[in-house]
């Protein structure tokens, strides 16, 4: 049984959990129902975790770039939403508020230097971007319209 996320902020959430004192968002259509409830991640990362899955597209779901069967680095500092191998595809979802932050776009532009360098192209879709229509978002990147469909494999 699928349970239903809101595409609305966790400030936005507290406040009429605290004020209405009913069920979450009581009368309102969800934004999204979560299938995988079992998989943690945001509203926008969930919109494209489900988005693949109905693609048929393989993929890896957060998982540290050291674990990665075709990485030899061993430190676990880097995490990437999204890693599509078999079109060699990262996507990342950026907060905007998280990734405007003083410091961030610096060790923002080292791991995407870092997915360069091992062969990988990378998409950064910002939140504004998924919520607005994630299939719009998502045909921004030109290698999920070619890309092989077949038995979803997610790991993550």
């Amino acid at each position: 049984m699928p349970r239903w996320l809101y595409a609305t902020r966790y400030w936005e959430r507290v406040r009429l959990r605290l004020k209405e004192k009913k069920g979450f968002r009581a009368g309102r259509a969800p934004a999204l129902a979560d299938y995988f409830p079992s998989v943690l991640g945001t509203v926008p990362e969930k919109l494209i975790f489900n988005a693949l899955v109905d693609r048929g597209i393989n993929f890896y779901f957060a998982q540290f770039w050291g674990d990665m069967p075709f990485t030899t680095e061993a430190k676990e500092k880097y995490r990437p939403d999204f890693i599509l191998p078999d079109i060699r595809v990262i996507i990342n979802v950026q907060g905007v508020y998280w990734h405007s932050l003083p410091g961030k776009y610096e060790s923002d532009a080292v791991q995407v230097g870092l997915y360069i360098a091992s062969g990988f192209k990378i998409y950064l879709l910002t939140d504004i971007q998924i919520l607005a229509g994630v299939e719009d978002a998502l045909n921004t990147i030109p290698e999920l319209l070619i890309a092989p469909r077949g038995t979803t494999r997610i790991i993550g």
